[in-house]
């Protein structure tokens, strides 16, 4: 999203959307050269936020406005999932398609048993302050551990889960997620997701709202808070992620973006006309459904997780799945 006409917008508009931004400052000691931005905006009397973490100010400030905004056109939905914003319509399905896609990957690798393929750090890339997040991390006594979900024929996916050793920090670990077609694009947006929630919670001490406790098919925030459990830790550990010298097997699946079906939604256009600004949906038959809290494997979730395993599955819901 290098366009800029969003950033201009929401500045000419910041009163209609009761615009507020803040620079957020931990990346200045853990990835130097990024920014990171909160914006808030208030829709219709309700109040949204959103986060942007880019190379530059303006692009970082335009995806958190663009957050904010796509949450409060989701808002709207029966189901506000796989959904995106962008500056132009190929784009915004694109990135909804991508969602859709890590949740079907998070569901999939969690239910079936499948395990990740490892990543090193260095993986990133050179321009990847990779160093720098390798000393903060071990200053506060954080285990990275960085790894590839079974790619699609157009996007790799990549998961990032930090944990701590500490008695003094959280007993289960906190995640972030990228999908892109770029490797690298994937690995800087899971580790800038991951790390931005890790400094706030391990770092911060910042804990749950009541309503993000409740188990319901509508709260994805339960999942965020049940992740930093010892048992998900342990579950993490002991079957997702690869076991040492083992080489998974990471054919890409059949699947891609031709496979997705799209909803463009409109809602805010009757309030700001002019908003240079895209939402999609993505759905498709062949991803699994999302779901939250209590896993129920219906037929459709349960031949999803048949056709991604390639064979008969044995599923266990005691531990919930990670996205979220």
């Amino acid at each position: 999203m290098a366009d800029t006409s969003l950033a201009d917008w929401a500045v000419e508009n910041a009163d209609k959307l009761k615009l507020e931004a803040t620079k957020v400052t931990w990346v200045d000691d853990w990835l130097p050269g990024f920014f990171d931005y909160q914006a808030k905006v208030t829709v219709s009397g309700h109040t949204y936020f959103g986060r942007g973490i880019a190379s530059t100010s303006v692009l970082a400030f335009t995806k958190a406005v663009a957050e904010a905004l796509e949450r409060a056109e989701s808002a709207q939905l029966d189901e506000p999932w796989a959904t995106a914003a962008h500056c132009t319509l190929a784009e915004a399905q694109a990135n909804a398609y991508f969602e859709l896609l890590g949740i079907d990957r998070a569901i999939c690798h969690h239910y079936t048993g499948r395990r990740l393929r490892n990543l090193p750090l260095e993986a990133a890339g050179g321009n990847f302050p990779h160093n720098q997040l390798s000393e903060m991390l071990r200053r506060n006594g954080l285990e990275l551990n960085m790894a590839e979900f079974r790619p699609a024929a157009d996007a790799k996916i990549i998961g990032v889960f930090v944990n701590s050793a500490r008695k003094s920090h959280v007993k289960g670990f906190i995640k972030g997620y990228g999908v892109s077609p770029d490797l690298k694009t994937s690995i800087s947006n899971a580790i800038v997701e991951c790390m931005r929630n890790v400094t706030a919670v391990f770092l911060g001490d910042i804990k749950p709202e009541e309503d993000e406790l409740a188990c319901t098919p509508y709260n994805p925030r339960w999942h965020f808070w049940r992740a930093q459990a010892k048992e998900s830790l342990a579950y993490l550990k002991q079957v997702l992620l690869p076991l040492p010298g083992a080489e998974p097997d990471m054919q890409p699946e059949a699947i891609s973006i031709n496979d997705a079906r799209f909803t463009e939604i409109k809602g805010l256009k009757s309030l700001f006309p002019d908003l240079p600004l895209f939402f999609a949906q993505a759905r498709s038959p062949k991803l699994i459904r999302p779901q939250f809290g209590n896993f129920v494997p219906d037929e459709a979730t349960i031949e999803r997780l048949i056709t991604f395993n390639g064979g008969p599955i044995d599923i266990k819901t005691d531990i919930p799945h990670f996205y979220g």
